[in-house]
């Protein structure tokens, strides 16, 4: 965090040089979205805004001022919203969109191509991981 790279809410994240960052975020924001009560208005509609704003991008019908927005939107959800469940959404897009601009500009300019690559294939499913006795 000191870094300015939020990526997470104390979750483990591993990614190798073949994970399309745009696509990293698409699905960060498709959890949150999922799990938000609805209860307040940043959370509920900005994981909304977020989830259509990143599809857009992995579609290829962003523009990059469309970056601004989804960079935007999270500076509207953090601290705004009734539980950490917008800000642990919204700190991680942000940091991505901030960090790895170029590969979201470059998504859109792949997907406008109609090129396949990371972003057209699903993600690999979670490995599952026994954690028991952490912690105990």
């Amino acid at each position: 965090a000191e870094a300015g790279s939020m990526l997470g809410s104390g979750a483990v994240i591993v990614a190798d040089q073949s994970v399309s960052i745009p696509h990293m975020a698409l699905r960060t924001a498709r959890f949150y979205q999922h799990e938000s009560c609805g209860k307040c208005t940043p959370c509920r509609e900005g994981t909304n805004w977020t989830v259509k704003m990143l599809e857009r991008v992995v579609r290829g019908d962003a523009t990059p001022m469309d970056l601004d927005i989804i960079a935007s939107v999270q500076q509207n959800i953090i601290g705004h919203c009734l539980c950490v469940l917008g800000d642990a959404m919204a700190m991680p897009v942000a940091s991505m969109v901030q960090r790895w601009r170029g590969e979201f500009e470059e998504a859109i300019a792949q997907a406008r191509a109609g090129a396949s690559g990371p972003l057209d294939a699903e993600p690999a499913p979670a490995i599952p991981l026994d954690l028991s006795g952490v912690g105990a």
